[in-house]
């Protein structure tokens, strides 16, 4: 009964076809063929077939042509599931996948082959090998490496016991002993320069291998891993520091000290006034001048990932600022060339004062906007490109602008050479007489306002430039104000008087002085006297060059040769004043 339900499951199985007996595949041996297997000796056995064994009595060697190995009781003899050969056990490591008739089965089980079976067919899901002396290899090689090999962070925890040690010894040794022994190079040693788990009793080199000597191979323990090393296999290179910029105060925090090699990018040039060297081995000098390598250029790519976004911003910025000029340019020309034509073929009928007066507005407004097109252009200009890219993408703007500003410029000078072709000469100098003054009127207030806000930093820490800053800017200020008096007193018809003005233009840069300030400063750069300087410095010419901008764009060439001159004399004097101050 179990052998007819054995054969039925077989059958359903799908492992032979015939009832009669089953003849399996061909296996290779190396004599003779492997013998027929029944199916009644199939069903004889719990397990695979092993009717075609060969008996271990016959075979006193190894039958594997490279072994040989002679059978004894420690050299077992062992059959082949699929062959039925003798072997030892070296030459029967690898493992097939046999059905009951030991035949490859990628649905069987796991059996011993030798090396010959395991080769003879394609080796699909059914085949395996034997790992374990590569495994055997592997383990024995990782128990001889170093800790610190597979530690990825070994070099932190050693930097963070170095600094601790570091920072409580310096806290508990008075400063007249650290200033002594800071002459000596070396604190007293301290347990906290070699790791807990350090091999005290290793009798030779780490590295090189080679035994310690009392007077010519002296053994040292590396500050970081702990081993112990040769003279040639370590250096002092390592130091553990406070920075000199770093130093707050008597006491020291632990976030002030700093381990790193000296003298390698990253480190320090030279022993800062708070310092120690320490002993460091080869293998950790390279990984520790690996990690400070290439901490510092994450540093500078940082560095310049940040030069770049700002540049960006800073690039973006300015395109939108002048991309709103453009809009306003064509705006403002566009009406004044309407206003023109309309001029010319009679269609805009109005007394002369209004004619007058709306082309003085005209004009005024369209300098306006031209100066300050030209100013943010050349302020465009000292944008400094991080990339080719970032290179090439400013000089295109940069060249789309100034073309702009070209064509549009001529097409302004062409309307007013039209305009005075068709109007009385004497029209046009009543407009151009409204355009100066009304120029000289800015130029009074931008100067006035300057001066203001430079006075206000004579309390400051760069109070005494500040002060002779603000001397020149009096000075031009008082130059302009008799230049636009004797201006306003010579122009008829003029209703404002030089009181009115000065009521107006009072309440203006009082107002100005609250809403929109020239230099800007917050308390901090208040401060710092270099920042506050080159500020006060740069803000300054600025306003003088929007100034000079202005005149030249609005009043004739022979208009204000002085207040011209003295403008250009002040930022002279400004310049002169900083490079005086930069030499001393």
């Amino acid at each position: 009964m179990a052998s007819n339900r054995t054969s039925s499951g077989l059958v359903a199985a799908g492992l032979y076809t015939t009832v009669s007996g089953f003849v399996p595949n061909k296996a290779p041996t190396y004599s003779k063929m492997a013998p027929s297997i029944s199916m009644v000796e199939v069903t004889e056995h719990v397990g695979i077939s092993r009717s075609h064994w060969v008996p271990k009595a016959s075979r006193p060697v190894c039958k594997a042509r490279s072994c040989r190995l002679t059978f004894s009781l420690i050299n077992t003899p062992r059959n082949c599931y699929r062959c039925g050969e003798v072997f030892c056990r070296q030459c029967l490591k690898q493992s097939r996948r046999l059905n009951l008739f030991a035949n490859y089965d990628p649905q069987g089980k796991f059996y011993k082959v030798c090396k010959l079976c395991f080769d003879s067919e394609q080796q699909g899901t059914g085949a395996t090998r034997s790992m374990m002396k590569e495994f055997r290899q592997l383990r024995s090689a990782f128990r001889n490496l170093d800790p610190k090999i597979h530690s990825e962070n070994y070099l932190a925890i050693a930097e963070q016991r170095i600094k601790e040690g570091f920072i409580s010894e310096l806290n508990s040794t008075p400063s007249l002993v650290r200033l002594v022994q800071s002459l000596t190079i070396t604190l007293v040693k301290g347990a906290w320069k070699k790791p807990v788990r350090a091999n005290e009793n290793q009798a030779a080199c780490k590295i090189c291998k080679q035994k310690f000597e009392m007077l010519f191979k002296s053994r040292h323990h590396c500050s970081i891993c702990g081993d112990v090393v040769c003279d040639s296999c370590s250096n002092r290179d390592l130091i553990v520091y406070v920075a000199d910029s770093n130093r707050s105060g008597e006491s020291f925090r632990l976030s002030e000290a700093i381990v790193n090699i000296i003298k390698v990018s990253g480190g320090p040039a030279k022993e800062p006034e708070i310092h120690q060297y320490l002993r460091i081995c080869k293998s950790c000098y390279e990984v520790k001048k690996n990690s400070q390598l290439q901490r510092e250029r994450d540093i500078i790519l940082k560095v310049q990932q940040m030069e770049v976004t700002a540049f960006w911003d800073k690039l973006s910025s300015f395109h939108d600022t002048l991309l709103t000029n453009q809009r306003q340019i064509a705006s403002s020309l566009e009406k004044y060339e309407v206003l023109v034509k309309s001029l010319e073929d009679g269609s805009h009928r109005t007394d002369r004062g209004n004619n007058v007066q709306t082309l003085s507005k005209a004009q005024i407004d369209l300098s306006d906007l031209f100066v300050s097109y030209l100013t943010k252009t050349n302020k465009f200009k000292a944008l400094k490109p991080v990339s080719p890219n970032t290179q090439k993408l400013a000089s295109n703007i940069q060249m789309s602008a100034v073309k702009f500003y070209s064509e549009n410029r001529a097409l302004y000078k062409e309307l007013r050479t039209s305009l005075e072709e068709y109007l009385p000469h004497s029209i046009m100098e009543t407009i151009q007489s409204q355009v100066n003054k009304n120029a000289l009127i800015c130029v009074h207030l931008l100067v006035k306002q300057l001066a203001l806000e430079v006075i206000s930093f004579d309390n400051t820490a760069c109070g005494k430039q500040a002060g002779e800053i603000a001397q020149h800017l009096v000075d031009a200020e008082q130059v302009i104000t008799d230049e636009l008096q004797a201006v306003l007193h010579k122009l008829e018809g003029d209703d404002m008087s030089w009181e009115e003005h000065e009521r107006d233009a009072n309440l203006m840069i009082r107002e100005l002085l609250r809403e929109q300030r020239l230099i800007s400063v917050t308390p901090y750069q208040r401060s710092q006297p270099e920042f506050l300087l080159n500020l006060v410095v740069e803000r300054s010419c600025e306003v003088l060059d929007k100034i000079s901008l202005q005149l030249k764009a609005k009043v004739t060439q022979s208009s204000y040769t002085q207040v011209k001159d003295t403008i250009q004399q002040v930022k002279e004097s400004i310049l002169e004043l900083v490079c005086r101050n930069a030499s001393e």
